[in-house]
């Protein structure tokens, strides 16, 4: 899943977290997610309809992992753009993701 900026994943927490959504999401969430980004923002432009491509995109799997995340107000647990670059830099300096020497770089 790509990272997205953080301010879209706190906008669809709420997004998600205000929207009911029951079992016949289970089959196609990341399409009636992109569908629920639609409705909820039709005219904020090119940054929402970015959102909702992303939202389409997602497997199954990931659309169900970001609903979960939302409804349980985990945002933290989502990538962002920061963050991973943030995990890529430290990464490449050998360093683990608390910023502590990687026992496992070499």
């Amino acid at each position: 899943m790509s990272p997205l900026p953080g301010a879209w994943w706190e906008w669809l927490g709420v997004l998600v977290r205000t929207t009911r959504i029951d079992r016949s999401w289970s089959e196609r969430p990341g399409n009636l997610l992109a569908d629920a980004v639609r409705r909820a923002s039709p005219d904020r432009g090119a940054e929402f309809a970015e959102l909702a491509e992303a939202c389409a995109a997602w497997t199954r799997v990931q659309a169900l992992a970001v609903i979960d995340a939302c409804q349980r107000d985990d945002i933290a647990a989502l990538p962002t753009r920061d963050r991973v670059h943030r995990t890529a830099n430290a990464r490449r300096l050998g360093l683990g993701p608390t910023g502590d020497a990687d026992p496992h770089s070499r």
